[in-house]
């Protein structure tokens, strides 16, 4: 029995209206990190075109979507949210197989 993957999408959110999107809810976990602001919601599309591309390709994929910035446009370091990784994955080394 294959193991299902999860992929990670660190992005600008994720527009849950979509129809495609709507239609994959059951594989999708979403949270935002901006702290002064929870939606999840999607107000540039960036996020919201890369988890449907992943959805698309890796048909049996969870999808977790993280919101770490409002705009794809990141000149300024300070309209990134902070994630800070758990303890337990910040030394995680993959193998070189």
């Amino acid at each position: 029995m294959r193991k299902r993957i999860k992929i990670a999408v660190l992005d600008t959110g994720i527009d849950m209206t979509d129809d495609y999107i709507l239609s994959c809810e059951k594989r999708i976990k979403f949270q935002s990190f901006l702290p002064e602001d929870p939606d999840v919601r999607d107000e540039d599309g960036h996020g919201t075109s890369v988890a449907s591309l992943l959805l698309r390709v890796a048909k049996t994929a969870k999808i977790c979507v993280a919101r770490i910035t409002r705009s794809r446009n990141l000149e300024y370091r300070d309209s990134i949210a902070e994630v800070r990784v758990p303890d337990h994955l910040a030394s995680f080394s993959p193998s070189n197989d």
